[in-house]
């Protein structure tokens, strides 16, 4: 495909949805359906892997719409980078810093927005994280929580499709809605069904590498595998091309599931009515990124912070792929300009119909960060801020002193950033029994 005709049909799509908008015309969108996957590296989305592709339905699925080549999340963790999504602020913003974190009953989010609007609300996830209590099932009609099984280790996606396409089915058919849907197949601990492992042999992931098992309690994936990952691989196995295939195979069970999900919605006759996104909360590291293995929540680099993002609504161009960065802040705004309705307040993202560039932000509870170009500066609590250029070397050495021009640049981008005031105040979640 010619990334430049793309770009032009893209662009006049753009235009004429705005237009509409501006004239209260609309685009024609009744409903909204937001995928999120947790831990969905961007690099493993509509890809292969030792020969074998990793999501083929999402690579037919997704000509119907447009995909976001250079997506960053706002954060490391689940709920900070959720957050961003369903209220359109960076985590220093809207007080959700830390997975511990609750969304303020004060933040407008995409929930509290539609349900003022009679849309029918229903969310389907298996993670405790976003669970009661967390502030993200608030304004949900249907908030279903989908925990593990007996015996079981993790929750599979089967379990939250059936419930979602289950809610769909049972609604008033007149009603608009808005349907979230949250996946944990890619997050740790990688124990994908049989057939899929299968299709990934460890063998086709280069030569054998073995590094430390890390020791109970030792999650961080700092140098070795984390303890919380062994439970795939029960005997003692450090070879991380092991764990590199089971992430893989995960992957592939995703594309399964997202194909039951998305034929069900549209067997239910919804999907050509619906604006759809599908992103993810973060990325992970996987074999030494940045020396850490198989985690994430640390550092603000492009492993922990580039994700997949795709979009689609009536009338959207098809097959197209932008390349200029965008954040999931940037969500919010979208969608509720593509159903026809007031974004609430002050967010930090931008329209992602707007052809318009800007420095992308990223935050966790130490780290600041700002990229614009191949640029990235990262701003510590108590170390000196490090310029890094991400295309010759993201996990490089601080070139502020070669490069002192853009270091000025960016630190001024980057004040601007932190000195925005936080529109509400970080609260912990109580401790569940």
């Amino acid at each position: 495909m010619d990334h430049r005709l793309s770009r032009a049909r893209w662009l006049i799509a753009a235009a004429s949805i705005l237009l509409a908008v501006a004239c209260g015309e609309g685009t024609g969108a009744r409903h909204l359906v937001l995928v999120t996957v947790d831990t969905y590296r961007d690099d493993h989305f509509l890809a292969d892997r030792g020969g074998v592709p990793l999501t083929p339905f999402l690579e037919s699925f997704t000509q119907r719409g447009i995909r976001y080549g250079d997506a960053s999340s706002v954060a490391n963790c689940t709920s900070p980078g959720t957050a961003g999504i369903l209220t359109g602020l960076h985590p220093g913003r809207s007080g959700v810093v830390v997975n511990s974190h609750v969304v303020p009953d004060e933040l407008a989010t995409l929930t509290s927005v539609l349900a003022k609007r009679s849309f029918r609300t229903a969310a389907f996830q298996s993670n405790p994280v976003l669970g009661p209590g967390s502030g993200f099932d608030r304004d949900f009609e249907t908030f279903e929580w989908v925990r593990a099984q007996s015996g079981d280790k993790k929750v599979r996606g089967s379990r939250v499709t059936d419930g979602a396409l289950a809610w769909v089915a049972r609604r008033p058919p007149e009603d608009r809605f808005f349907l979230w849907v949250h996946y944990m197949e890619p997050h740790g601990p990688y124990l994908p069904p049989a057939e899929n492992a299968a299709k990934f042999p460890r063998g086709s992931f280069g030569l054998r590498r073995e590094v430390p098992l890390l020791e109970a309690g030792d999650n961080s994936g700092l140098g070795g595998i984390p303890f919380y990952q062994q439970v795939a691989l029960p005997d003692g196995d450090g070879d991380v091309r092991a764990y590199e295939s089971l992430y893989a195979a995960e992957v592939r069970t995703l594309d399964d599931e997202l194909e039951r999900l998305f034929s069900g919605l549209e067997e239910a006759g919804v999907l050509e009515s619906a604006v759809v996104v599908l992103t993810s909360d973060h990325g992970e590291a996987l074999v030494d990124d940045d020396g850490y293995f198989f985690s994430h929540s640390h550092g603000l680099t492009p492993d922990q912070l580039r994700v997949p993002l795709w979009l689609s609504y009536p009338g959207s161009p098809r097959g197209v792929v932008i390349e200029r960065p965008v954040s999931t802040v940037d969500i919010l705004p979208t969608v509720l300009e593509l159903l026809g309705v007031s974004v609430p307040g002050e967010v930090d993202g931008r329209s992602l119909l707007e052809d318009v560039e800007r420095p992308i932000v990223a935050q966790e509870k130490r780290l600041t960060s700002i990229r614009e170009g191949p640029w990235q500066l990262i701003w510590a609590r108590r170390d000196a801020p490090r310029l890094v250029n991400l295309e010759d070397d993201p996990f490089g050495r601080d070139l502020s002193a070669e490069h002192p021009e853009v270091f000025r640049d960016l630190a001024r981008k980057l004040e601007d950033v932190r000195s925005r005031p936080a529109l509400a105040e970080s609260e912990a979640r109580a401790r569940q029994h």
